[in-house]
């Protein structure tokens, strides 16, 4: 029995189960997505949290651009960011899977790997299946992209694989030594998964 990520129910993991390309034992990304967006949402009613209404108006002035132009990926870019600055990051990841889909096979690994960080920020730091397979295509393309094999080893930490979890990051930190802020987010990963074992 593994022990799943904060929020949700332990789930039982072999290794032929964590080399699969389906991941079916883990919660989907938008079961994550559900559930930390309704604990926001509690959240900001109990504490009578209001959004600033110059940063609605000016999202809805930009949600209404992009629908008259809604091919325009600078528009959409802009959406991606404004969206993620309110933390409204469901909206950002529509805007972002949006841009990927208009460019089809002209999509960069940046925008990939921009969908990749929005999706794991949706969930709260969970790395869902979905965001698994978007990994594996990254690093398909650029084995050594920083962010995919940083997050590829917190999947493999909360799916209780923490051997393959610290190879992974022990490879990346040996290889990017001079990267003191990757340096400092492994330090922390491992501290948050590897305390008291």
């Amino acid at each position: 029995m593994n022990v799943g990520f904060m929020g949700f129910p332990d789930h039982n993991t072999t290794n032929k189960q964590i080399n699969s390309s389906s991941y079916n034992d883990k919660p989907s990304q938008e079961l994550a997505m559900n559930f930390f967006e309704e604990l926001n949402a509690k959240f900001e009613r109990e504490n009578n949290i209001v959004r600033e209404e110059n940063d609605q108006n000016k999202l809805s002035q930009l949600n209404k651009i992009i629908e008259e132009n809604p091919e325009n990926i600078s528009f959409l870019r802009m959406s991606v960011d404004y969206n993620l600055e309110a933390f409204e990051f469901s909206k950002a990841l529509a805007s972002q899977e949006r841009i990927i889909q208009i460019l089809g096979n002209k999509t960069t690994v940046s925008d990939y790997s921009l969908f990749l960080e929005i999706l794991v920020n949706a969930a709260r730091g969970y790395v869902s299946p979905k965001a698994k397979r978007l990994i594996d295509l990254i690093l398909k393309f650029e084995a050594n992209n920083k962010t995919a094999k940083l997050l590829d080893g917190h999947f493999f930490a909360q799916s209780g694989n923490l051997m393959e979890a610290e190879r992974i990051w022990d490879t990346i930190a040996n290889e990017n030594m001079n990267d003191k802020l990757l340096i400092e987010r492994i330090e922390i990963a491992k501290q948050k998964y590897f305390e008291g074992k």
